[in-house]
């Protein structure tokens, strides 16, 4: 039971799963009576983070992996230089990569000034207003294109945005989206809509970025917000998912790619919520090959294993695309308001029937002090078998919970840990964004800067063999104190591009990290520097040549093997054992070991101490001799 203060304002927050952009830390009324207290923190608006190089935090990684494992590659702001923009932007909300991670498309919106100065109040266009926009980037050419979306509207418009696997269809989702300049009545009667926009040839080496087919369109302001979009590698099928369809309930549909190269929706699946406020389709997957989707539904009340349901728990389905049969059960939140399903990631490795979902759970309470912290859960399930799902690894929780510092009278929201989450092909790799996150460690600070983490799954042997998501990287924190790092993520198939945007951070930005290569064998060739980290095993003969500089770290275990022949230079203590043959050049100096003197016996491989040993005991040299 949860009997404090925070504990029945966090669970107040719980009972309201609605879809949140951001939040703010807000000051607190004078009297903290439990209505006032639950006004002040539903208050939301974008903000996050701190003054700390955001360098500092990619250049240390956790164990033995070593320095610029993830290094910040590219750095993107907002445009600046079209359609009169006031400079109040938002950039970076979502974001979809192509397989290789080479091409990304980012959602973005600006404040644009009056198209004129006729002060038509019903003119959307006449009044400052915002608009919608997707950047398409190729990290490899440099190219960037832009697809402008219909989006005119007095508050920054919601969009989501998928990418097929070669980068050359995107899908955008557009909420409020009007036609302004000739029908007026849709500033009151806001629509939503899903197009499907196709890379032609524009001639001397440019391309275009044209729509293709009819744009789907999803209803009025029921629907709103809350579209979701995901698109299957080879283009072949398109999932939407409609949070707020009928009162709530929801739903997510399946289209198909036909042969003019348009979607429509032919043999296309819906799943609908099946209560109000299920909100079906919070989140879509689809996998790579486009057999199999995932649908999140925050608002679900499901009953568990023990018959009771749970208000707000949340729950994730499977189906097959091809003919709407669910594969396993319902993946269910473990408790009342976690909000389970928020985020979804899933996979089928290499196209096989063994599936792999992350789940993203943001308001789950991972302990009794990290009240809506938010945890992910990944599950694996093989099509055909036992209709359960079964998790793999432990839990992977949030740090900060909701907190209410007395004496500030400021209530800091927490970190809100797996608001977005991706999983590599394999299903190995993992990464999950934590927008609202303090990065300076101080909960009084007011910020959010957001923070990314990358788990590997990797095999752990105590006692028993099990599997353990581990984290390999330090955190990617968000650079400023309203970065909200890690509202929008993307992730390469292979797991070591990641692409994270801040959509706060003086307008937004985004970021792409690479991981840098290491090889676990000594390398052929000698390398102009010293590697970072050691080789796993040592090499098969000595070195041609020196390095310039001494190893960063000593090897792990002394050489299989002894060298051919003698060094050429002596070493600066003697040595484990004698070498086959006289050294070429003498010590320069007598050993260092000068107190004790060594005979060696013929007879056994033992050492006698003669300086200062009387009773003629014998020492065997077992492992490494060094003096004290």
């Amino acid at each position: 039971m949860k009997f404090t203060l925070l504990a029945i304002a966090c669970l107040w927050l719980k009972a309201s799963p609605a879809l949140f952009a951001s939040a703010e830390e807000k000051n607190l009324p004078s009297s903290l009576d439990s209505s006032s207290f639950k006004s002040a923190s539903r208050m939301e608006r974008f903000s996050t983070t701190s003054n700390i190089s955001t360098r500092q935090y990619y250049r240390k990684l956790v164990g033995v992996i070593g320095d610029y494992y993830l290094r910040e590659t590219q750095s993107f702001a907002p445009p600046s230089d079209t359609n009169q923009r006031s400079g109040n932007q938002r950039f970076g909300n979502r974001i979809a990569a192509s397989s290789n991670g080479k091409i990304i498309a980012i959602t973005g919106s600006a404040e644009v000034e009056p198209a004129s100065e006729s002060g038509n109040a019903s003119s959307i266009n006449d009044s400052v207003h915002w608009e919608g926009y997707v950047e398409i980037r190729n990290l490899v050419t440099g190219t960037v294109e832009y697809v402008r979306s219909d989006t005119s509207e007095f508050n920054p418009p919601e969009m989501d945005v998928a990418m097929n696997g070669d980068g050359t269809i995107i899908i955008v989702a557009e909420v409020h989206t009007t036609d302004a300049d000739t029908d007026s009545s849709a500033i009151h009667n806001p629509k939503s809509s899903v197009k499907v926009y196709m890379q032609q040839d524009g001639g001397d080496g440019l391309s275009t970025w044209s729509i293709v087919g009819t744009p789907i369109l999803l209803g009025i302001a029921g629907e709103l917000p809350g579209l979701r979009v995901d698109l299957s590698a080879d283009s072949g099928t398109l999932v939407i998912g409609s949070r707020n369809f009928n009162n709530g309930k929801g739903r997510t549909m399946t289209y198909n790619l036909n042969s003019s190269g348009a979607y429509s929706a032919t043999n296309n699946v819906i799943v609908e919520g099946q209560d109000e406020d299920d909100h079906e389709g919070s989140s879509v997957s689809i996998t790579h090959d486009g057999r199999y989707y995932a649908s999140g539904a925050t608002g679900d009340d499901a009953e568990g294993p023990d018959q009771q349901p749970k208000l707000n728990r949340g729950a994730v389905r499977i189906f097959d695309s091809t003919t709407n049969e669910p594969i396993g059960n319902p993946i269910l939140g473990e408790e009342e308001g976690d909000a389970s399903g928020f985020s979804v990631s899933l996979t089928n490795p290499a196209g096989a029937d063994v599936l792999i979902v992350a789940i993203g759970a943001v308001y789950n309470d991972p302990s009794s002090d990290k009240i809506n912290a938010g945890h992910v859960r990944v599950y694996t399930h093989t099509v055909g078998g036992d209709p359960d799902w079964k998790q793999v690894g432990e839990d992977i929780d949030g740090e900060n919970g909701d907190y209410l510092n007395f004496e500030d009278r400021m209530f800091h929201i927490s970190d809100r840990f797996g608001f977005a989450c991706k999983l590599s092909r394999n299903g190995k790799r993992l990464i999950v964004g934590a927008p609202y996150h303090h990065g300076d460690g101080n909960r009084d600070a007011g910020y959010y800067h957001g923070k990314v983490r990358l788990f590997e799954l990797q095999e752990v042997v105590n006692g028993s063999v099990s599997e353990e998501w581990v984290q390999i990287a330090t955190d990617i924190v968000g650079a400023s104190k309203d970065s909200n790092s890690g509202h929008g993520l993307a992730l390469d198939e292979a797991g070591k591009t990641i692409i994270v945007g801040g959509p706060s951070e003086t307008g937004g930005s985004v970021k792409v990290y690479f991981q840098d290569e290491f090889s676990s064998q000594p390398s052929v060739a000698p390398s102009p520097q010293p590697s970072l980290t050691p080789s796993i095993t040592p090499s098969a003969r000595p070195s041609l040549q020196p390095s310039s500089g001494p190893s960063i770290s000593p090897s792990l275990k002394p050489s299989l093997t002894p060298s051919s022949k003698p060094s050429e230079i002596p070493s600066m203590s003697p040595s484990h054992q004698p070498s086959s043959g006289p050294s070429l050049k003498p010590s320069q100096s007598p050993s260092f070991f000068s107190d004790r003197a060594f005979q060696i016996l013929s007879t056994s491989p033992k050492f006698s101490n003669v300086g200062n040993n009387n009773d003629g005991r014998k020492w065997c040299l077992e492992g490494k001799l060094s003096a004290v």
